[in-house]
């Protein structure tokens, strides 16, 4: 099907997605088209690429734009050569390195790999060559296809043909087995409409791997339960408004298209009604009847693949309840649609939507970020535009003494950043040295940090290198407070040393992460220690030096080991409770299996998880609270010696963890079985099944414990059913095999490909 596909093909879905407005889609089918044509053929495509898009840019802010700029670029380099214009020449090559180098950090590997191409054709510098094909190598092994680069008429043409089929792989009969497990667990929920929910959760998952009989069967459980009365109050309006979107959703996978648009459409006038009879904006009615619209996105856009209609009128009318929204609703909710509005390909509306609260003046710098966040979604591989940049960093200079910079505001200026005019990082000065005059030094040590991330990603390493050592010895000088501890010290520094592996600082990098270590040894508060250790761990097995970087992480674990026992056994203080340590232990635990190395990683993972058991038994019985980190650092543990081959280290770890969590409570029971649920969904085969059948087991023992627990219980039965089946759908199977070509095509070419 998609594989033999011919470029004249491609072409002609390209012209089709242009005619319809998708010019970024386009650009996709133009791009597997040039991928498979070399010479001549790849020439002529190309002019015949840069008449359908026209005119060069001023700027190239886009994809599009960039395209424009690069196409015309041989034509106009030539010319300056070949009427001997060096300074000309010199100008037209700087500045398309300098757009390609800005940019390149957002673009798909075969957009990055074309354009250089181009580039480079012209300008023959076969060093420039080299890097790209070690970077987009690298890449490739790293992260592969990324879901980013998987266009959407690739998804629609898969889901039409794998959608209903039936899951034939070798896991499917132990996820479908699982699923009747996950069944009998939502249908034992105490409140009918949290039944509906979970229920509709595992019908969802049903439909996914093909099987519909089953599907709608569930789904007509949850129905009967969405429209049941009594049960206890509240009656929770917004989860049978949930239940029913997913409903609907279930019969358009299950009964074909157009057979569960009535229970969208009750779902969404449900919604309706919800959020136009509320009265208070901070209740748990109004942000519960918010999560019920965003919930009626994802089931809409679950249905509708690869993207919905312009006139879709159930999309419209999300839209519209989204519009009509009080500010600071309207921008936690986008920010929570943001990814779905995405794939029903309605990002322009929605970037509107983001856009006219960034510019709403009286919006609070929280639901500012909300805004920022849906914003850089909806962007895709695009900047922000140029008066929405300065709008935010306006933003963030305007915040007063009581909502000043902080940790959280870094993500919202690095947005910013990748849009604003001139330089990033003299934009980053100029803000520092308005709130240096201010006296915040915090503040202006944090957006320091997002300049740094903004080097990263243009991969400005040896400009970035030098700077963030400056940083780092910079931010030891941040004054403390008269009493208590450095926290605001401690959070710069964790963040600067996040960034030493972005700068591929291998031997430096070791070396300032050395003295992070040292310096956080001599924090007295062990809450500032356990941060300054943790970060150490968590940059070091990033750095790729598995050696040196694994006698890194032996030396931090076995500090904070002795930290933790000699708090244990030593006077009581007041302050921080030793057993936060374990969040280092459990860094280093992820640590070693990101690095590798079975033969050193497996016994500190051992001796890691024998320092949890220890702790388990002496904490006997009743309330503990430091119980919950020594359970958390078992099932961490079993992770750690999965990927490091371990599987009997493991189930042990599991085991044992599981033998004593009935024992945590409220919260603590929630965080973790949510870990416990996540490393399972990392899992394979019969361990992934095996572990998620003793969480389903620890949340029926769990039950009884209040309307929060089982608010809980349905985002569990969600999570677990999704990643129970993924992998195992037939839809799933057919995406993973073309993703797998995708990387070998890429890879091939980048390998091989050459000037000249």
């Amino acid at each position: 099907m998609l594989e033999r596909a011919t470029p004249d093909a491609w072409r002609a879905l390209a012209g089709l997605l242009q005619e319809d407005g998708q010019l970024e889609e386009a650009l996709r089918a133009h791009e597997s088209a040039l991928w498979a044509l070399r010479g001549d053929e790849a020439r002529a495509a190309l002019g015949a690429l840069a008449g359908a898009l026209g005119d060069d840019d001023a700027a190239a802010r886009d994809t599009a734009g960039l395209y424009r700029r690069v196409l015309a670029f041989p034509a106009a380099a030539a010319a300056a050569a070949a009427s001997g214009r060096a300074e000309r020449y010199r100008a037209l090559v700087e500045r398309a390195y300098a757009e390609l180098r800005e940019h390149e950090g957002r673009l798909r590997k075969k957009t990055r790999w074309l354009l250089w191409r181009t580039v480079l054709g012209e300008t023959g510098d076969a060093i420039e060559l080299e890097r790209q094909r070690e970077d987009l190598l690298s890449e490739l092994v790293l992260r592969g296809v990324e879901e980013r680069e998987v266009p959407p008429f690739v998804r629609r043409v898969l889901l039409e043909h794998y959608g209903l089929r039936a899951a034939t792989g070798s896991g499917a009969g132990e996820a479908l087995a699982f699923l009747e497990r996950a069944r009998s667990f939502a249908q034992a929920l105490r409140h009918p409409a949290m039944r509906a929910e979970a229920l509709a959760h595992v019908a969802w998952a049903f439909a996914e791997l093909g099987e519909g009989a089953r599907a709608l069967a569930v789904a007509q459980q949850a129905e009967e339960q969405a429209q049941a009365g009594g049960g206890p109050a509240p009656p929770h309006h917004a989860f049978r408004a949930r239940a029913v979107a997913r409903i609907g959703a279930v019969h358009e996978r299950a009964a074909g298209h157009g057979k569960g648009a009535a229970h969208l459409e009750r779902a969404l006038a449900q919604v309706a009604r919800l959020v136009g009879q509320e009265s208070d904006l901070r209740s748990q009615e109004s942000a519960d009847a918010h999560k019920a619209l965003v919930a009626c996105v994802g089931a809409l856009a679950d249905v509708r693949g690869g993207g919905a209609a312009p006139d879709d009128p159930l999309l419209g009318r999300a839209l519209q309840l989204l519009a009509e929204r009080p500010p600071e609703r309207q921008a936690l909710a986008l920010s929570g649609a943001a990814k779905d509005l995405l794939r029903l390909g309605a990002a322009e509306r929605g970037r509107a939507l983001a856009r006219a609260l960034l510019h709403r003046p009286q919006l609070g710098l929280i639901y500012v970020q909300d805004a920022v966040s849906a914003l850089e979604v909806l962007l895709g591989e695009q900047p922000p535009a140029a008066e929405d940049a300065e709008r935010i960093v306006a933003a963030l200079l305007a915040t007063p003494e009581r909502d000043p910079i902080d940790e959280h505001s870094i993500p919202m200026l690095l947005v910013a950043l990748r849009g604003v005019r001139g330089a990033p990082w003299d934009v980053i000065e100029r803000m520092r040295q308005t709130l240096l005059r201010r006296g915040q030094p915090y503040p202006a040590a944090l957006v320091r940090v997002a300049g740094l991330r903004r080097l990263a990603e243009l991969r400005d390493r040896q400009r970035g290198a030098q700077l963030l050592a400056v940083a780092l010895d910079e931010a030891w000088q941040l004054p403390a407070p008269a009493s208590g501890a450095p926290v605001e010290r401690m959070r710069v520094v964790t963040r600067l040393a996040a960034l030493v592996p972005a700068f591929g600082m291998r031997e430096r990098g070791l070396e300032l992460l050395e003295q992070v270590k040292e310096r956080a040894l001599r924090e007295p508060d062990l809450y500032v220690r356990n941060e300054l250790l943790m970060s150490t761990a968590l940059a070091a097995s990033r750095l790729g030096e598995s050696g040196s970087s694994l006698d890194l992480l032996e030396e931090v674990a076995l500090r904070a080991v002795e930290a933790f026992q000699a708090a244990q056994t030593g006077p009581r203080r007041g302050g921080t409770p030793s057993w936060v340590m374990f969040e280092t232990l459990d860094a280093c635990a992820a640590g070693v299996a990101e690095l590798g190395d079975a033969r050193r990683g497996l016994p500190l993972v051992q001796r890691l998880g024998d320092v949890a058991r220890a702790a388990l038994r002496q904490s006997g019985g009743g309330h503990d609270v430091g119980r919950f980190f020594y359970l958390h650092s078992l099932i961490q543990g079993g992770h750690a010696a999965l990927a490091l081959g371990d599987a009997g280290a493991a189930e042990k770890s599991f085991t044992d963890a599981f033998a004593r969590m009935r024992e945590a409570q409220g919260q603590d029971l929630i965080d973790l079985l949510q870990k416990a649920a996540e490393t399972a969904g990392q899992l394979q085969g019969a361990q992934r099944y095996g572990l998620a059948r003793q969480v389903l087991e620890a949340a029926e023992a769990g039950g009884g414990q209040g309307d929060l627990f089982e608010r809980f219980t349905i985002d569990l039965t969600a999570r677990i059913a999704r990643d129970m089946v993924q992998g195992e759908s037939a839809f799933a199977a057919a995406l993973k095999r073309w993703k797998g070509r995708e990387e070998r095509g890429i890879r091939d070419r980048v390998a091989l490909e050459r000037l000249g």
